[in-house]
């Protein structure tokens, strides 16, 4: 019984550090997720000043990729405990079934911190470019309009460059006609839009 309690009491403390790794992944997660959220919901009300609009969409976006990166490895993490220590003495066949989805969530997890890594550089430098005045001027075709809607006021313009994304709408646009678009090129968003004749 003498030799049984130190072992007791090091699955205790292992378990403990264990919740403790679990609770730090699921508090950065909401913290992320939240911050996120709040940074896009500004980006709504400081409309049409561009540069926070700009800088609050990339913040925003950074605590949402960060946000699905800490929950992709919060069940890595699980997954890594179950297949290696496997502390609930779990039957073989169904670890492997654990160890098959670990694989699949990490393959997943290497997209997510790729995709989410081109995405932040790519909205990273369309807030660079803002700052330096590096912005296109093109008249376009528009060629279908979706949104706004209920849930964002954002509008995504079909043009022949491709969407076009549009903040807000300074006055009414129609399909099938041509407009003077100011834009940033990496991100297609809209910074100014003319009316081409009538």
């Amino acid at each position: 019984m003498s030799k049984n309690q130190p072992r007791g009491k090091k699955q205790t403390v292992s378990n403990k550090r264990r919740w403790r790794v679990i609770l730090v992944f699921v508090f950065a997660f909401a913290t992320c997720i939240a911050i996120g959220g709040a940074f896009l919901i500004f980006r709504d009300l400081v409309y049409p000043d561009m540069y926070y609009v700009l800088l609050f969409d990339l913040i925003g976006m950074v605590g949402l990729y960060m946000g699905a990166i800490f929950l992709c490895a919060f069940f890595l993490y699980l997954f890594f405990i179950i297949v290696f220590i496997n502390p609930q003495r779990i039957k073989r066949s169904k670890v492997l079934k654990f160890a098959a989805a670990g694989m699949v969530v990490f393959i997943f997890t290497v997209w997510v911190v790729g995709f989410s890594s081109q995405e932040i550089s790519r909205d990273s430098q369309a807030f660079q470019d803002y700052k330096e005045g590096n912005w296109t001027v093109k008249e376009l075709l528009v060629r279908d309009i979706y949104g706004p809607n209920k849930r964002s006021n954002i509008t995504i313009l079909e043009t022949d460059e491709g969407d076009m994304v549009l903040y807000w709408r300074p006055f009414r646009i129609y399909r099938d006609q041509i407009y003077r678009f100011t834009y940033l090129d990496k991100t297609k968003v809209v910074l100014e839009v003319e009316q081409v004749g009538e």
